[in-house]
């Protein structure tokens, strides 16, 4: 559906084109027929002119309202008609018909696209012109202007001329089916393109809103985790009158380290705790976020009158501690914590 959309809107802007161009054609060509009757006053050219004007004005005003096609290939009758009866009648049809019919057939076969369209339309070209020719040379149309010069010529070279003409029309014509057959199917292949394009897009887009939809889901549940995690595995515990313990387990970032350390603190504050033991039994590594949250836990609660036990210190939490020239002076540090609770 959207192919054809697309198609349909490609034609009609087509036929836009083609309408305006014969606009200035047709003034040009009405121009021509009022010479002709100022010097003459023969009036056919202009009534031909007229005619061509009248029907290029309705067919600009029926675009997009009619089916196209079929308005189309009225329209090149009627032009074949204003065409053929003013230059046949003109002089001849071999100089000046050529060149019309060609650009009648090229802009016909512009809008129309489809190959058996163009094919029509070249049919009905050289349909008309034979008749015209016919009807001029068997006397049925009136001279309204002397000087047809091919109608003084022998009956064999006016049908070789014809003949020459109705070849020439239907070579344009098939070479106008030929071309736009092939601008026809390159821009089909081009909108199957843009098509997949489009639809590889789509994919792409529903594949990202289920990705960021199920990273907005783990998002969630990893911090329905950390809460869970948190309210479980750092509480501190009362052991008796200002003594606070603080188990310590899993791995610490920023984040969870600061609620931990405003929370032990509140508590410290809120029981008037002297004593803070932080059972380290349970942390292999130490990262920078433990560090700095022992380090502050252990500032907070002097500040508040309190002291630090650490209980349960493994290698690797030591060394780490070295490195950063941790003062032992402010803290003691026992290696258990039922040791820690002894001292206390």
């Amino acid at each position: 559906m959207e192919a054809q959309a697309a198609q349909d809107g490609v034609l009609l802007r087509r036929a836009e084109l083609y309408a305006n161009a014969l606009l200035g054609i047709t003034l040009l060509f009405m121009l021509v027929g009022l010479v002709d009757w100022i010097n003459t006053r023969a009036v056919l050219g202009e009534a031909m002119g007229l005619l061509m004007l009248v029907s290029t004005l309705g067919y600009r005003l029926l675009i997009g309202r009619v089916a196209l096609r079929p308005l189309t290939l009225g329209f090149l009758l009627l032009q074949t008609v204003a065409v053929c009866g003013a230059v046949h009648n003109a002089g001849g049809f071999l100089s000046n018909l050529t060149a019309l019919y060609v650009a009648m057939l090229l802009g016909v076969g512009f809008v129309l696209g489809q190959p058996r369209w163009n094919i029509a339309a070249t049919l009905i070209t050289a349909l008309g012109a034979v008749t015209l020719a016919v009807l001029e040379m068997a006397d049925v149309l009136p001279d309204t202007k002397p000087g047809a010069i091919l109608l003084s010529t022998s009956v064999g070279f006016q049908i070789f001329s014809l003949t020459s003409l109705v070849l020439l029309i239907l070579g344009v014509g098939w070479l106008v089916t030929v071309i736009m057959g092939s601008i026809q199917q390159r821009e089909q292949e081009l909108e199957q393109s843009r098509s997949a394009i489009d639809q590889r897009r789509r994919e792409a887009q529903n594949l990202t809103s289920q990705l960021e939809q199920a990273y907005t889901d783990v998002q969630i549940k990893e911090d329905l985790l950390r809460q869970t995690v948190d309210a479980l595995t750092v509480t501190s515990l009362p052991l008796r009158d200002g003594v606070l313990a603080l188990p310590l387990i899993g791995v610490f970032d920023d984040i969870r380290a600061a609620e931990i350390q405003e929370r032990v603190l509140e508590d410290v504050r809120r029981l008037q705790a002297h004593t803070v033991i932080i059972d380290l039994t349970g942390i292999g590594e130490a990262n920078a976020a433990l560090l700095w949250m022992l380090g502050r836990l252990i500032n907070g609660t002097r500040l508040l009158g309190g002291e630090v036990i650490l209980a349960g210190l493994q290698p690797a939490v030591a060394r780490s501690l070295v490195k950063l020239r941790f003062d032992r002076s402010r803290v003691r540090s026992v290696p258990t914590l039922a040791q820690a609770i002894d001292l206390v």
